[in-house]
């Protein structure tokens, strides 16, 4: 095998996740985690430059890394072994508000800063909302068996005005998979105004500034394979009744969500083959663009996983973001469209290299798109051994973001070819239904056209067939 560098891609930091601090429209809090260990930095405009706030020996917040403010800027919140904590910025001191043996997480402020609301399975229902002030003191259950005990995917949302929480709850799923639905609990009294019936609620909703509507991603329960190209649905809280606009919205992992700012207008990922943007929609009866999306960005790459974040004055958006030769770090776009600033470059070694993107003809005319990473070393005269790659969901892709694995691979002599099988999202709905019906698994073979092709590695004699598609090749 050609000798090649050995960098250190499993374990370069990323920017998980971003967020905005309160009163200060210019600086951008992000959580980089780096060989398992987690810091919380403020990029400052004014200065240029980030300077870091909180650092620990391990995670918080679970696999995301997401913290929330306090109105007041003052004190961070977050989860760290399983408890909720509030840390102190000025005195560099953490309290465990609601301290207890079960497993908490997304906690959140409310509006005025005094409490504190977070999903733990604390109680015997099952994973559930529940309401806490800062202190400590009058912890209280919201919700009464929300989802079940092994669901840890959502995360509870204030209304602006801190009387309601709205949040997805899979209560009555009675063995039907993807049945999660729209809620609003109301705090003080616990009545709970369910929004949605037979759809698969796939995101957190989203209040708008005046409190009367929320937006949330949703398909119909009957298409769970349509994820990456969700319908964005707006409830009127007032009217009770809820439109529905054909966007095609595409986020990670549950933890994306629309976001309103002050001007009645939504903003929203969006997939469209590897790359993934950020698109807008405004939804004023005013205007003749009502319900028309719109891009703000155009780059080459995906985001992070954790959601868009509007500054307080409404005049940027910040995310994390991440290239093909590049983990996810913060980024920043004016509201108003313009230069989109790169705000941390992040440290990559040697031996990293950029894919190729790159097509082939399937058995039956169809064309499937792929990644291929080839090392820099390996020449026709010393070729490199070929592999396969497959991503495991059947609805998810690849694209055009950071893969440490491939990266990996690739500094150690293989190449490696990195297939959006049928059935992967970004790709529009026709595509993902083609690995629906009756299986094509003995067609796997068709990914070895390109790795023949390239010249530089030895044809795989196998390829494995990924039990999330009908075979990887078709």
């Amino acid at each position: 095998m050609t000798e090649t560098s050995d960098p250190d891609v499993m374990n370069l930091a990323d920017a998980l996740s971003v967020t905005w601090r309160p009163g200060e429209p210019r600086r951008l809090t992000y959580v980089e985690r780096e060989r398992g260990a987690d810091a919380v930095y403020d990029y400052r405009f004014d200065i240029d430059a980030s300077e870091r706030v909180a650092a620990f020996d391990e995670r918080i917040s679970g696999r995301w890394g997401q913290v929330d403010w306090c109105p007041a800027g003052r004190h961070l919140l977050y989860t760290r072994d399983g408890d909720v904590r509030v840390y102190d910025t000025e005195t560099g001191e953490e309290s465990t508000p609601a301290p207890s043996d079960a497993f908490d997480n997304a906690p959140r402020f409310s509006p005025d800063g005094e409490r504190i609301a977070f999903i733990s399975s604390r109680g015997d229902a099952g994973n559930d909302i529940w309401v806490v002030d800062r202190d400590g003191s009058n912890l209280e259950q919201v919700t009464e068996g929300a989802n079940p005990h092994d669901d840890k995917r959502w995360e509870p949302s204030w209304s602006p005005e801190g009387d309601r929480i709205a949040y997805v709850g899979a209560a009555d799923w009675q063995g039907r998979d993807w049945a999660d639905e729209a809620h609003v609990v109301h705090v003080g009294t616990g009545e709970v105004d369910r929004l949605t019936r037979g759809l698969s609620v796939t995101s957190v909703p989203s209040w708008s500034p005046s409190g009367d509507r929320v937006a949330f991603f949703a398909k119909e329960v009957a298409e769970p394979w349509y994820r990456h190209s969700e319908d964005i649905h707006v409830h009127d809280l007032r009217k009770g009744s809820r439109e529905i606009y054909p966007v095609e919205a595409s986020h990670q992992y549950n933890v994306q969500q629309p976001v309103w700012d002050g001007d009645d207008r939504l903003f929203f990922p969006t997939r469209e083959r590897g790359e993934q943007q950020i698109e807008a929609m405004l939804l004023h009866d005013e205007s003749d663009a009502r319900g028309i999306p719109t891009r703000v960005t155009v780059h080459d790459g995906v985001f992070g996983a954790g959601p868009i974040a509007l500054s307080p004055d409404g005049e940027y958006l910040g995310f994390s973001y991440a290239e093909a030769d590049r983990p996810p770090h913060p980024r920043a776009i004016p509201t108003a469209g313009g230069h989109e600033q790169q705000l941390r470059d992040p440290e990559v070694p040697d031996g990293v290299v950029v894919p190729e993107n790159v097509t082939y003809e399937s058995f039956d005319g169809q064309y499937v798109n792929g990644y291929l990473y080839k090392p820099e070393s390996v020449t026709e005269d010393d070729p490199a051994p070929a592999l396969v790659q497959v991503h495991g969901g059947g609805h998810f892709q690849y694209g055009d973001g950071w893969h440490p694995i491939e990266q990996y691979l690739a500094a150690h002599g293989y190449v490696v070819f990195a297939i959006d099988f049928r059935g992967s999202g970004g790709y529009g709905r026709a595509f993902q239904e083609l690995s629906m019906g009756t299986g094509t698994a003995g067609r796997s073979t068709t990914p070895a056209r390109p790795l023949g092709s390239c010249g530089r590695c030895r044809t795989p004699r196998t390829v494995s067939v990924s039990t999330a598609g009908r075979g990887v090749a078709s």
